[in-house]
């Protein structure tokens, strides 16, 4: 029999309204957990760390231990397409475990089918959450957050599970999962609901789980562009679009935020609600930047849909990476970078890559714009790949797509957005080579991303950090470790990209970072990741969140990192 909502509520309010977070999942009786799933239409679950077949033994992680099953763990264990769907993985397999209590379930990243990761050790559940409520209708979110209202029980939102700050995942929390929500619509004259005097435009209505491998074939079936990032598993829908959402088409189409019309949302206070300019529109800039995890349950963005234009494409590669040739090659893009972002070029730089697109001009003019690293790279010998793909999608399955990073590797990143007057004078453009190399220095990686929205220019109904309007790169730094790394050896490695992080801040001192892929020890997160932009965001989270309901990493209204619930963060 599925119980109705105001009978669950009953059934949670016997739980005590005073206890801890941490431990009031651990106070919830087989009974009350059988009530919300007859409320929720039997999607109520639990889960696992993704390795757990492989473990004997286990401490309070559900699952079993299954050599058969373990094999398939194995020969998939850095497949992103296979670990997408599935709740218990994280592309940040850190996540996976509680880094703080060196508590893991996780294989060796270097050769997962070695058994030293599971021989003699357990498994722990660590910050996958216990309880997932697979998120179909509005209803079932509204009694998630009904439940966790009464219950105290902590509760956070996971679709693709790419969030490098672990805030899709959580220790001893329920989470609202929205990966099955899959639709997608396109609709060639749209209007935001409520908008009576606002021009038609075409638009494509998508689920929350949509994830670019799906959005993008999409796309090319409506003869459209729905530019967005390079991995393929990310949904573009959850906190991607939430955070702001960067890609190699953003300098001249803007961030994804920028093109998100409309949400369909379901807010902590137990709303269903659509937020665009004309209705919620305190709501609809919020989640125009303001971070996923914090202000509601989109079930559905809509999303601008552009014209499907032809993109030129430039590529040099396979030169001999030594520092007289890095330091070179730096010194022409970072003379150029300006002037490149002027004609409607993105992409990214590493020290021994460059990878650049542009939909607005011809091939004969990519050419002419790029000549001055074409030339130095013939003096090098190295690779140049110049060529015209029909659509960013086309061009997406050959340059990208393929190459996709690895998932269920534990890593972290630091970045800064660099102003364009860090390239303005050669004194400026020699200051910044110099710091980036330092910076880079003694780091798995290294990215100069050219996809800030300097172009497309600004735009006051989004959340994100004014700082990326005039900032030319998203510099990033990342580095890896592996299922043996001590918490002392992790937290060293993350306290050392923070450090090598700072010649950007030195030197920028005034930009701010990509919140969704920043500096866990970010200090001033909140100017950082949201400018003058965050004194409003927090009434905006206050309205709508009034009981605290979600609380993630750094996030707007963030406890606090004393707070019980981080207790896995080192």
């Amino acid at each position: 029999m599925v119980l109705s909502l105001s009978l669950l509520l009953l059934v949670s309010a016997s739980l005590a309204i005073t206890v801890d977070p941490l431990n009031a999942i651990r106070s919830v009786t087989p009974q009350q957990w059988d009530a919300l799933n007859a409320t929720v239409g039997g999607s109520l679950f639990q889960a696992a760390p993704f390795a757990r077949p492989c473990f004997e033994n286990a401490n309070v992680t559900t699952g079993v231990f299954d050599p058969n099953e373990c094999q398939i763990v194995q020969e998939n264990y850095l497949n992103a397409t296979f670990r997408s769907g599935l709740p218990g993985n994280y592309e940040g397999s850190q996540w996976e475990g509680c880094p703080a209590m060196e508590q893991t379930c996780l294989l060796d990243t270097n050769d997962p089918f070695s058994p030293v990761p599971f021989t003699g050790r357990v498994c722990t559940q660590g910050s996958v959450p216990d309880y997932f409520v697979n998120i179909r209708y509005p209803s079932d979110a509204q009694a998630v957050f009904a439940f966790a209202k009464e219950s105290k029980v902590r509760v956070v939102i996971k679709n693709s599970g790419h969030d490098n700050m672990g805030r899709s995942a959580g220790l001893n929390t329920l989470a609202l999962r929205t990966t099955n929500l899959k639709n997608l619509t396109f609709m060639s004259e749209w209007v935001p609901e409520g908008c009576y005097d606002a021009a038609f435009r075409p638009a494509v209505a998508m689920g929350a789980g949509v994830t670019f491998r799906e959005s993008y074939p999409f796309a090319e079936q409506y003869n459209i562009s729905l530019p967005g990032g390079a991995c393929p598993t990310v949904s573009p829908g959850g906190g991607y679009t939430l955070g702001g959402g960067h890609g190699m088409l953003g300098n001249a189409y803007g961030l994804s935020a920028d093109r998100a019309l409309q949400f369909k949302v379901v807010t902590p206070s137990g709303e269903f609600l659509t937020a665009n300019e004309c209705q919620n529109s305190d709501l609809w800039f919020a989640l125009r930047g303001g971070g996923g995890g914090t202000f509601g349950v989109v079930l559905e963005t809509v999303h601008l849909a552009l014209p499907r234009d032809p993109v030129q494409i430039i590529q040099i590669q396979d030169f001999e990476a030594s520092n007289q040739n890095i330091r070179a090659y730096m010194k022409i893009v970072i003379e150029h970078t300006k002037e490149w972002a002027l004609q409607g070029w993105g992409g990214f730089v590493q020290l021994t890559e460059f990878q650049y697109i542009n939909p607005l001009i011809s091939e004969e003019e990519a050419i002419i714009a790029m000549q001055p690293l074409i030339d130095w790279a013939t003096g090098v010998n190295a690779t140049i790949i110049q060529k015209t793909h029909d659509s960013y999608v086309t061009y997406w399955a050959e340059f990208l797509a393929p190459f996709d990073s690895p998932t269920g590797v534990p890593y972290s990143y630091a970045s800064r957005l660099i102003p364009d007057t860090n390239f303005d004078s050669e004194e400026a453009q020699k200051e910044l080579l110099d710091t980036t190399l330092e910076v880079a220095a003694g780091h798995d990686s290294w990215f100069g991303f050219a996809t800030t929205p300097y172009l497309y220019g600004e735009n006051v109904n989004t959340s994100a950090t004014p700082a990326w309007r005039n900032s030319l790169w998203h510099a990033i730094i990342q580095d890896n470790w592996n299922f043996n790394t001590t918490a002392s050896q992790q937290l060293q490695i993350l306290r050392n990209l923070s450090s090598s992080v700072d010649g950007y801040r030195r030197i920028a001192p005034n930009s701010g970072s990509y919140l969704n892929e920043a500096d866990i020890f970010e200090p001033d997160f909140a100017q950082s990741f949201w400018g003058t932009n965050y004194n409003r965001l927090i009434s905006i989270k206050e309205k709508y969140d009034p009981d605290h309901l979600l609380d993630c990493w750094h996030c707007v209204s963030f406890m606090g990192e004393d707070d019980p619930a981080f207790k896995c963060y080192l």
